[in-house]
Parts: structure tokens; C-alpha cells; sequence
């Protein structure tokens, strides 16, 4: 197949932009992909005339849809898979790709489009409204860029796209697990249309080696750097930790807007390190010598690929009871969960791993084989194939499209 992705890259990469890599990466395998991507980051460059139409360019991005048109005329697709259109893809984008009668997948990485930022989450708590379409608890709390006045514009855009029905016109949607797929289907999208299938892993994932556990406790945090992923319980059960004679140290690897207040935060005496933004060998270096993984997400957690990563480096995870990440860790068996926003209860589960290296090695074991036994990359594509085809077979006439 021919297949065209669609992705608004963020001011900041995350675990959304490397699954859109991942799943760009295992298609070519077996199609012909093609990668339209727009900069949400070019937007705060603009010089100050041109950022005055950037509320209109929510709505209708002349850019954008021209490169989409030009984009189709030229590679005529069978499939459009839309990821992230907002803001600088924009909402006409989605109702240009309807109206090309090319079928579209949709795949839910995150909450949109019933959710401004994404997370369900107003700041300090999750924030479930938008699930019923009222998106006045997220204006109300300026979730999205700490602006109530930004957070109604993107409101007004995704109200508009209810509106007009576009997101009702969808055909297919992937949800990348379970979790998710039942809370798009309770807000209303047609669960016939809705497909589970969680990332595959990298093939060159998952080292053969023996796990390597270092001497003093080392637990790692990756992620952004944002209230919703956990970082301050997660800082405050460290503290309740050492307080308690707890040895070994912490590094907290990511990039995110609490990146400057953790700086100031953290003393040198709470055995933490800030390791910034890591990638590659620095990335695979942290996740080999540490003990266990941390994720003690807030929100809804859709997935969790460092729950993968972790489980590919013979590392158990210890994990909230939060979103898709009950799918991927069992507790007692590839790791611990605690109460999302627990930091006693995380305390406890960070002395545990601390004063048993055998139960470690045991979790990070069955975490390896569990990432083993899950779908293979070629299982993977066979189930992508499996959605997807029948939406080409149904297409009227492939290749001719109304732009």
C-alpha cells in the first residue's frame, strides 16, 4: 500500500513523535510510506504581523493544505493515517483528508479530540469533561500552554470539528490499547471503528545480554518534564526514601516546562541527578545500569513505550496504576503498582527493589520474555494489513480522489 502520515511535530519531542517514527519505520517494511510533517515549534518564530493570524490558521492553514493537496497529487495514497494535526496542520486539514476519499485512519495516541492538551488533565488533576464534550473545566484552568485564552481558541476548534461532523466521519481508528479504545467508544465513537493495537517493539530492541544490576540502587525517570507524568510524587517518595536510611540515587532523564523549577528544587544532598534530554547510546547507557524504571504518571497513560524499553534492558518497572500501563506491567511479576499519586506507597515499592536484588532480576526477567512473547514486528504489520486493506478494497475508484 501506499500510505501517507500526517503529524504535527510538538515544541518538544516526546514519546508520541518516537512511536510515529516506530510506526513509520516497521510500515516501510512492507509499503510505500510517505511523512508529511508541520513544525507546531516554526509558529513562535513568526515574526509578530504573521502571529496575528495564527488564531484564524487553527482553523485553516494555507501552508499546510497546500503542501497536503500537492502532497496527494503526487503520491496518490491509499491510506492517510492522521496523527497530530494541531495547531500548525489545523483543523481544515482533517476535513481536506474526509473529503479526498482516501479512507483515514485516526490513531489515538493521546485524548483528542476530546481533550485540548491531550491528557485530560487541567493542571493538577485529571479532567474527564471533554470526554462528554465540555471543554469549559480546561478553559477554566488554562490546561493548554497555561493560557485560557489559548486553551478556548484550540476549544473552539475541536467544538467546530464536532460541529460539522468530521470526526463522526472517521472510518477507522487505532487505539493503542485497550484502555483507550474503551474510552473513545464511551465518548462516542462508533467501537466498531475502533481497533487495539499496541506499538511492536523494535526488532533490535531487547538485548540478548544478561541484565546488568548495579551494586547501590539506581532507579530512572523518562519522560517530560510535566506535572502529568508524576515527577513531584515521585520526587516526594525519593525524599520519604532517603529520610528513611534509603540508599542509591535517582536520575530523572527528560526535558519539559518543570525542567528550570526542578533545577532549583533539587539539592545536591537528595541524590538526584538531572540528566536533560538523552537519545542513543546515552539513552541505552542509563537503562543498563539501573536498577528499575519509574513511571509514575498522574494521567491517563495511554501506553508507556519505556515501559518496552525498560522490559528490553531486563529492567522491571515500577509503575502507577494509571491508563494502558496496568496492560503492560503485572505486578509481582514484571514489576510493582502503586496508586497513582502515592508517593508512600511508591516509597514502599522503591525499598522493596532496593533491599531485594533477586526479586529485581526475577521481575526484569519476566518483563524480558513478556516483551518477547508480545507481537513481533511481522505480526504486527499483518494485523496493521488486516485493518487497513479492507478500507482500500471499499474505496470506490483508487487513485482518483475530490480535492
Amino acid at each position: 500500500m501506499r500510505i501517507l502520515q500526517l503529524f504535527s511535530r510538538y515544541q518538544e519531542r516526546g514519546g508520541e513523535e518516537a512511536a510515529v517514527g516506530l510506526i513509520g519505520r516497521h510500515l516501510r517494511l512492507r509499503h510505500d510510506v510517505e511523512e508529511l510533517y508541520f513544525e507546531n515549534a516554526a509558529w513562535t518564530r513568526l515574526p509578530l504581523r504573521s502571529r496575528l493570524l495564527l488564531p484564524f490558521q487553527f482553523f485553516w492553514n494555507p501552508s499546510a493544505c497546500a503542501r497536503f493537496r500537492a502532497e496527494i497529487e503526487l503520491r496518490r495514497p491509499d491510506i492517510i493515517i492522521v496523527h497530530n494535526l494541531f495547531p500548525a496542520g489545523s483543523a481544515a486539514l482533517l476535513w481536506l483528508a474526509l473529503k479526498s476519499g482516501i479512507p483515514v485512519i485516526y490513531y489515538i495516541h493521546n485524548f483528542r479530540p476530546f481533550s485540548v492538551n491531550g491528557y485530560c488533565w487541567n493542571g493538577q488533576a485529571i479532567e474527564p469533561a471533554g470526554l462528554e464534550r465540555n471543554f469549559w473545566p480546561e478553559i477554566w484552568a488554562g490546561s493548554w500552554q497555561h493560557s485560557r485564552l489559548k486553551t478556548a481558541l484550540f476549544a473552539a476548534v475541536l467544538t467546530v470539528l464536532h460541529g460539522c461532523g468530521a470526526w463522526r466521519r472517521i472510518p477507522c481508528w487505532i487505539a493503542i490499547s485497550e484502555f483507550m479504545r474503551e474510552k473513545f467508544a464511551a465518548a462516542g465513537v462508533d467501537p466498531d471503528r475502533i481497533h487495539t493495537l499496541p506499538y511492536a517493539s523494535e526488532p533490535a530492541v531487547g538485548p540478548q545480554r544478561v541484565a546488568v544490576f548495579p551494586e547501590d540502587p539506581h532507579f530512572l525517570f523518562l519522560g517530560r518534564l510535566i506535572e502529568a507524568k508524576g515527577i513531584f510524587p515521585l520526587i516526594k517518595a525519593w525524599r520519604m526514601y532517603c529520610e528513611g536510611n534509603g540508599v542509591g540515587r535517582l536520575t530523572i532523564a527528560g526535558t519539559g516546562p518543570l525542567l528550570e523549577h526542578l533545577s532549583k528544587e533539587i539539592g545536591i544532598h537528595d541524590r538526584i541527578e538531572l540528566a536533560g534530554q538523552v537519545s542513543g547510546r546515552e539513552k541505552e547507557s542509563l537503562l543498563e545500569g539501573c536498577t528499575a524504571v519509574v513511571v509514575p504518571s498522574l494521567w491517563w497513560e495511554p501506553f508507556g513505550l519505556v515501559v518496552q524499553e525498560a522490559y528490553a534492558y531486563g529492567k522491571p518497572v515500577l509503575a502507577a496504576a494509571s491508563g494502558g500501563l496496568t496492560e503492560l506491567v503485572q505486578d509481582g511479576e514484571t514489576g510493582w503498582i502503586h496508586e497513582a499519586g502515592s508517593p508512600a506507597q511508591l516509597c514502599g515499592q522503591l525499598r522493596d527493589a532496593a533491599m531485594n536484588p533477586a526479586e529485581v532480576a526475577r521481575r526484569g526477567k519476566n518483563g524480558r520474555a513478556l516483551l518477547r512473547d508480545s507481537a513481533t514486528v511481522d505480526e504486527w504489520l499483518d494485523r496493521f494489513d488486516g485493518i487497513a486493506a479492507p478500507l482500500v478494497a471499499r474505496t470506490p475508484v483508487p487513485g482518483k480522489h475530490d480535492m
